[in-house]
């Protein structure tokens, strides 16, 4: 899963287009780290509720004949 990384202003942006996340931080690696965290929580939260199957479709992931999305 690609992350792209840009700067504005000072603020480091990471954003990661397979779910629509958009991180920040101070540095280039904060930025990471807080996209990675909103995506944690974002799969955790869909696993926890009996949902990733649903959250996957709407990103536009789609199931294969195994139990794998791509």
């Amino acid at each position: 899963m690609e992350i792209q990384q840009y700067e504005e202003n000072g603020i480091h942006y990471a954003y990661c287009e397979a779910f629509d996340i958009l991180g920040y931080g101070n540095t280039g690696e904060e930025a990471i780290q807080s996209c990675k965290l909103i995506l944690c929580e974002m799969l955790t939260d869909a696993v926890k509720n009996d949902h990733l199957d649903t959250l996957l479709a709407i990103y536009g992931w789609e199931q294969t004949n195994q139990p794998t999305f791509r």
